[in-house]
């Protein structure tokens, strides 16, 4: 296996980790509605694939 390869991926995978956990936040504390919070996962899952 290519380490490089494997710690870029683990990056990327912590990057979308971090970029889900505040837009969730966000929602829950109100600052989005429902059908923006369900937009912008949408458009992170794109991003990240």
């Amino acid at each position: 296996m290519n380490i490089r390869r494997m710690l870029t991926n683990l990056w990327v995978l912590i990057q979308k980790g971090i970029e889900l956990q505040a837009y969730t936040e966000l929602y829950l504390q109100g600052g989005m509605t429902r059908e923006e919070y369900i937009s912008k996962m949408k458009e992170i899952d794109k991003q990240y694939e």
